[in-house]
């Protein structure tokens, strides 16, 4: 997208604006396809993980209305879209509304349609390029924590616990999450936000997911794998602590790191 793009969506919407840019990115058969696929099998993986005692923490039926900064510096590139937020600031904060206004509504629809099924019990709610490192102080207040928080309230009110999946350091901001209820967050960490750090600020009744290193998973040992989970058990202490891999687990993941992981979580005492 050009610069000429915002003006685009301010005057036509959304819907015109999207659906103008995403042939430009993806073969729509390609995507439509992926997409009935999904659709005629994710009910019959549900089932099948409840039967096996896993319940999926991140629910694919529940859509977020998310962060409108992701998509926008998507689709206009990191380096263009960084300069238009000291350029333009108070248009993109305009533009950022109509998106979140939209997503809001179709998140909306998605929460209604389970919110009296008690096995979907979380969201996703993504941050990537908005980490607190990434971005001024200013340019953060006004471009992510206001819609960030939003999703989360939305997701809440339907009696849905959103996961916030936290790309970068978040170090710097990591307290404003104290402005959700105890016990009604997860926030999954990758390894740059410092754990130990965040579970001094936030307490022990907001909950942490990670953070296992990618390299680690890919090129360490068992023994090293089950040393870091355990230390990092014994930090942070059990209660409301997910162990995972710090964001995704990399392709080339040792499966015998991935075992290890598990079993060192299920082994500490």
């Amino acid at each position: 997208m050009n610069n000429s793009g915002y003006d685009v969506l301010l005057t036509q919407g959304y819907e015109t604006w999207f659906n103008s840019l995403l042939p430009k990115v993806i073969d729509m058969e390609y995507f439509g396809n992926a997409l009935k696929v999904f659709g005629e099998n994710v009910d019959e993986i549900r089932k099948k993980g409840r039967e096996m005692g896993i319940v999926s923490i991140n629910s694919p039926d529940i859509l977020s209305a998310n962060v409108p900064f992701e998509i926008l510096c998507g689709v206009r590139s990191m380096s263009a879209f960084y300069m238009d937020c000291y350029k333009m600031i108070d248009k993109l904060v305009e533009v950022s509304d109509i998106i979140f206004a939209a997503n809001k509504v179709s998140a909306q629809r998605a929460l209604e349609a389970v919110k009296d099924d008690r096995t979907v019990v979380s969201g996703w709610i993504g941050g990537w390029r908005t980490a607190s490192a990434m971005l001024s102080p200013k340019i953060w207040e006004k471009l992510v924590w206001p819609y960030m928080k939003a999703s989360g309230e939305q997701m809440l009110s339907y009696g849905k616990n959103p996961t916030f999946h936290l790309d970068q350091s978040w170090d710097r901001d990591i307290h404003r999450f104290a402005e959700f209820p105890e016990k009604s967050i997860i926030l999954n960490l990758d390894g740059m936000t410092d754990m130990r750090e965040t579970r001094k600020k936030l307490g022990e009744n907001y909950c942490l997911m990670g953070d296992v290193p990618a390299p680690l998973l890919a090129t360490g040992t068992p023994e090293e794998v089950r040393d870091y989970v355990t230390k990092l058990i014994d930090d942070l202490g059990p209660k409301g602590l997910f162990i995972t891999a710090g964001c995704d687990a990399p392709g080339n993941t040792k499966h015998e790191n991935m075992v290890a992981m598990f079993k060192a979580t299920n082994d500490w005492k």
